[in-house]
C-alpha cells in the first residue's frame, strides 16, 4: 500500500525551556489552533520538577519556541503520559522521597491551552518509568518499578478515561517477566510490550 516518508527533526528547546531534564513526560496534542508539544515534570537530578512547558508545531515539523503552559499538582519524574477523550493523563512516577501511584488528568481545549490536573483513582501501587498506552477508553499501565526492592514487576492496571476524568484501576493478568523502562504500545486488538530493563537497573538498595 506503499512507503512511509519521515523527517527526522531535532529539537533544540529555546526560549522558555529554562531547565534541562530527564525522565519528563512528553505529548503531543493536535487542536483546532494547530498542533503543540508538551513537557511535563522531570528531572536534573539535583530538583524534581513540577512546570509543564509547550512549544507550537509548524506544517513542516518545525518546533517554536517553548513557553510555560502550567503546572502539575506535585513534582514528578518518570511517570508515563497518554491522550485520550480530550485529555492528558499521567500515572505513575516518583518524588525525592518515593515513587508514585498518582494518576492525573487534564483538558486540552482548542487553543491548545492546558487545564488544570485534576487527581483520579491510583494505581494499586507507586510504579517508576512504568509504560502506558491507551485502547479506545482503556489505559494499560505495564510494569515498572516497585517501591519495596526497586525492582522490575510484571504488573498490568487498566483504567478507562473519559470527558471529566478517569475511573479506578484494576490488576489484569501479569506480563511474562518483569520489566521497567520499556516500550508500550496498542495496535488493533493487541497490546504489546517490549525493550526495557529487568532486575534493578541502578542497583539502589532499599533498607
Amino acid at each position: 500500500s506503499g512507503g512511509c516518508d519521515a523527517t527526522l527533526a531535532v529539537v533544540d528547546p529555546g526560549g522558555g525551556f529554562t531547565k534541562a531534564r530527564d525522565h519528563h513526560a512528553t505529548f503531543l496534542a493536535e487542536t483546532p489552533a494547530g498542533a503543540f508539544l508538551f513537557v511535563a515534570g522531570g528531572t536534573n537530578y539535583t530538583s524534581i520538577f513540577s512546570d509543564v512547558q509547550r512549544a507550537p508545531i509548524s506544517a513542516d515539523g518545525s518546533v517554536g519556541a517553548f513557553a510555560a503552559a502550567g503546572s502539575l499538582p506535585g513534582q514528578n519524574a518518570g511517570m508515563c503520559a497518554v491522550l485520550g477523550q480530550g485529555r492528558v493523563v499521567l500515572a505513575g512516577g516518583r518524588t525525592g522521597s518515593g515513587f508514585r501511584a498518582d494518576v492525573w488528568s487534564a483538558p486540552i481545549a482548542g487553543d491548545g491551552s492546558l487545564g488544570a490536573f485534576t487527581a483520579g483513582a491510583p494505581l494499586p501501587e507507586g510504579r517508576f518509568h512504568v509504560g502506558c498506552a491507551l485502547s479506545g477508553m482503556h489505559v494499560y499501565a505495564t510494569g515498572g518499578l516497585e517501591s519495596a526492592k526497586n525492582e522490575a514487576t510484571t504488573s498490568v492496571f487498566r483504567f478507562d478515561v473519559t470527558a471529566d476524568g478517569t475511573g479506578a484501576p484494576v490488576a489484569l493478568a501479569p506480563l511474562p517477566k518483569p520489566v521497567s523502562h520499556h516500550a508500550t504500545l496498542v495496535q488493533g486488538d493487541f497490546l504489546y510490550v517490549f525493550g526495557g530493563l529487568a532486575g534493578n537497573p541502578a542497583g539502589v538498595t532499599k533498607k
